[in-house]
């Protein structure tokens, strides 16, 4: 719908090509010493752990885990032994997942 919008109005002289096209460019970055210190200091304000939110905290923590397991599961080549170390207990257990028999 955006795109018919978009080629109406070209045809129609209302909007350049140029502004049609403006949407699709990819913006830089100016990354210097005051945007690396200034996002810091908003990482730090926005840092749970710091303003004593435990289950925040917690949630941002599982919530890195969980995204390298879906990682993991998304490449069956890449789940072993050794890939789990960070994510599992060694004393985790659990009953069979599937039926036996």
């Amino acid at each position: 719908m955006k795109l018919l919008v978009t080629h109406l109005l070209l045809i129609s002289g209302l909007v350049s090509i140029h502004s049609a096209q403006a949407e699709n460019i990819p913006l830089g970055r100016i990354d210097t010493e005051q945007t690396r210190a200034a996002e810091a200091r908003h990482a730090e304000k926005l840092n749970p752990a710091r303003d004593g939110w435990d289950t925040e905290t917690f949630s941002n923590a599982a919530q890195v885990k969980l995204n390298e397991l879906g990682r993991l599961l998304g490449n069956p080549g890449s789940l072993t032994e050794d890939a789990l170390v960070d994510l599992v207990t060694p004393n985790a257990t659990t009953h069979p997942l599937f039926p036996s028999g």
